[in-house]
């Protein structure tokens, strides 16, 4: 029974990400679609912040590199250690190039 739960995990997740991808860009000269997020976060006595992040379909980040780059409206940015969800979404840690 697994593969029917398999089908309707990859049907939730697309449909997901259809209702909820926010921005569209190139990863490594593919076009995607995601979520992304650029959270911040002021600490008492000082600013800290957390780096931006795009939330895909993991079946677009099997062909990541540590050169990897994603461009969009927001800015370029290199893709850090991807953060499998291991039910078929993948975060990516991104880093601010410009």
């Amino acid at each position: 029974m697994v593969a029917p739960f398999a089908a309707r995990q990859a049907r939730l997740n697309a449909a997901v990400l259809r209702h909820l991808s926010d921005v569209e860009g190139q990863l490594d000269g593919v076009t995607v679609q995601g979520i992304f997020a650029e959270p911040y976060l002021e600490a008492l006595g000082g600013i800290a912040a957390t780096g931006p992040t795009l939330v895909l379909d993991t079946a677009l980040c099997t062909e990541l590199t540590p050169a990897s780059q994603f461009v969009c409206p927001r800015g370029t940015f290199r893709v850090r250690t991807p953060q499998a969800d291991g039910a078929g979404l993948t975060t990516l840690p991104l880093e601010r190039l410009s």
